[in-house]
């Protein structure tokens, strides 16, 4: 077997690879000539696949960007989303999580997690109260708006999250919730929820933020 460097446990695979073939395997790091060849070319390869996958994931991403922008009528593309979910601990603590998505990519380090406060115990009042505190901080810091906030949750959810962007003077933010079962958007602008076709790259990326949203919470 040819490789481009040395493994450190060099033996013991070889050891291993023998017994699993039945015969004897050995590991070389070829230095010149034709096998020296045969590794580059291999790295070669291995660039290449990788930069096509990842090109056409990034093309997905901002395809999926752009079908939110025409459903939602927003000015520009959603560059940049947060997050929020709301999970009760074993029926008495409520946490909400937030999550962060920039040009198609989690940040998990801009992630952040609130322990609601004992007198915002349902879902509507979590989501005013989160929204509220996440927000006014930004306000307060000058920080980076969102181009979409996103809700779990429908119409109710929905009002609550613009009721605390109000009460800051930011109803200009634009929020969208989506229903768990039905995997409907929600928007202030539409009477009807907005039902996109379920393998519609844009309801992918939605139910792939919200999910991980979900995920935050509860670990």
């Amino acid at each position: 077997i040819y490789v481009p460097a040395e493994p450190a446990d060099r033996d013991a695979l070889e050891t291993w690879l023998s017994d699993r073939v039945g015969r004897k395997v050995r590991i070389v790091v070829p230095q010149r000539g034709e096998k020296r060849g045969f590794v580059d070319l291999a790295n070669r390869n291995a660039a290449l696949a990788y930069q096509t996958r990842f090109n056409q994931a990034q093309t997905a991403q901002y395809d999926a960007l752009e079908t939110l922008q025409q459903v939602l009528r927003l000015p520009q593309a959603p560059l940049r989303i947060e997050c929020f979910d709301i999970s009760t601990i074993q029926g008495s603590e409520t946490v909400a999580s937030m999550v962060v998505c920039e040009d198609g990519r989690m940040r998990r380090g801009e992630y952040r997690k609130f322990r609601i406060r004992g007198s915002a115990q349902d879902d509507f009042a979590a989501i005013h109260e989160v929204v509220l505190r996440r927000y006014r901080k930004l306000l307060e810091l000058g920080g980076l708006f969102p181009d979409l906030v996103l809700i779990d949750g429908g119409k109710g959810q929905l009002s609550a999250a613009y009721a605390a962007l109000e009460e800051l003077g930011l109803a200009n933010l634009v929020a969208i919730g989506i229903a768990k079962k039905e995997e409907l958007l929600y928007t202030r602008e539409h009477e009807d929820p907005i039902a996109l076709p379920p393998h519609d790259p844009a309801l992918l990326l939605i139910q792939r933020i919200r999910d991980e949203a979900h995920r935050f919470a509860v670990t």
